[in-house]
């Protein structure tokens, strides 16, 4: 019977810990997520074809078009306007990207260099209608990539 307030002791010690531990507001490992180095903004300065538009809203994109990344999305702009023309979620890893909207997924790859970003994709960006519609056809068909070489503003 003498050993059961040693028992208990322990036991308010154990609880009182786990309490303690629990209001505790440092989530482990939030101060080392890393920021996105595609975070900013950047105008596109080159592409293989134009114009372009990326499927439903966004058409013509062409040189001068501004394109930012935030954390969680890709925003489009047209003009200087201020309004985007879409925004769609995306993921990086491994130099690839999986852009999001709705129910579709749109892959790219990416090259990034100190103050240029070339994106290439066979689906996200694709060409607009235009006075030759043999050309968006041709390159759907042919499953051709896509290049826009974009810099940072």
């Amino acid at each position: 019977m003498e050993r059961h307030p040693e028992i208990l002791r322990l036991l308010v010690v154990f609880f009182c810990l786990l309490f303690l531990g629990c209001l505790n507001p440092r989530i482990p490992g939030a101060a080392s997520v890393e920021s996105s180095p595609l975070i900013g903004e950047w105008v596109i300065v080159e592409q293989t074809t134009t114009p372009l538009m990326i499927i439903p809203l966004c058409r013509p994109i062409q040189k001068g078009t501004t394109v930012k990344f935030t954390q969680t999305t890709f925003e489009v702009y047209l003009n200087a306007s201020g309004n985007t023309c879409d925004t769609y979620a995306y993921k990086a890893s491994n130099n690839h990207l999986t852009f999001i909207k709705a129910d579709m997924l749109f892959l790219c790859t990416y090259e990034l260099m100190p103050n240029s970003l070339k994106l290439t994709s066979t689906n996200f960006f694709i060409p607009a209608e235009s006075e030759n519609p043999g050309i968006k056809k041709e390159i759907i068909a042919t499953n051709q990539s896509v290049i826009i070489t974009l810099k940072r503003r």
